[in-house]
């Protein structure tokens, strides 16, 4: 049962060979994933940046809005231009990225503005873990680790019901966060080696161990 356990948390419940066959396909999903969501979240927190103008009530939001869209931005073009040809840099790119939107989420619910009720860092502990390809015990010390930072700004500037239920909430979709993860990224992980499976069956020869005609055919243009 352990083993098992241990199994899940490292792999997916996969061995650890075919994972690391796969590795290459999990890095290029993560590279476009953080390409497309940051560049996304750097024109949506511009938009929020140039609203601190017009509209009442947020202008003390307008600090983590502009340090959200530079940080964002940033990473995006890195992830584009740079970590194609270094993909070694993908998964710290995947952690800034958590580091970016968890810390969005907080300050803007606890910093900026602790006196309503905070959605956008519940948001992200559900969809962030569901994006991003990593392992489930990094996933799970990722979110903890957010989570008690979360917590801890609660308690040091919220109070009476709405610090109630935003570390109720917090802890309750942080869970629902890593079990959707958990079941998206099993079910990701688990087409990538069936894909890979699939096409080492259609490239390989297994009577002379050697390539075959296909792999001929689809290399053949680069070559």
């Amino acid at each position: 049962m352990l083993e098992k356990v241990k199994k899940f948390l490292l792999y997916y419940g996969n061995d650890r060979i075919s994972v690391e066959l796969v590795t290459p396909k999990i890095r290029q999903t993560n590279r476009i994933t953080v390409a497309i969501i940051t560049f996304t979240g750097a024109i949506l927190i511009l938009g929020m940046f140039i609203s601190t103008f017009f509209v009442e009530g947020v202008q003390s939001n307008r600090v983590v809005y502009a340090i959200g869209t530079v940080m964002s931005l940033s990473i995006s073009l890195i992830a584009l231009l740079y970590a194609k040809n270094h993909p070694t840099i993908v998964m710290p790119l995947v952690y800034i990225s958590y580091f970016i939107f968890y810390m969005y989420g907080i300050l803007i619910g606890t910093i900026t503005d602790p006196g309503q009720k905070t959605v956008t860092f519940v948001v992200m502990l559900v969809l962030l873990p569901i994006l991003f390809i990593d392992r489930p015990l990094n996933v799970i010390f990722t979110t903890s680790v957010y989570e008690f930072i979360f917590i801890y700004l609660c308690l040091e500037n919220k109070t009476g019901a709405v610090l109630q239920n935003d570390i109720i909430d917090a802890i309750v979709f942080g869970i629902l966060g890593l079990i959707s993860s958990a079941m998206a990224n099993q079910t990701k992980i688990h087409g990538y080696i069936l894909e890979h499976k699939l096409q080492e069956v259609s490239q390989f020869d297994r009577l002379t161990q050697m390539n075959n005609r296909n792999a001929y055919e689809l290399c053949l243009e680069d070559i």
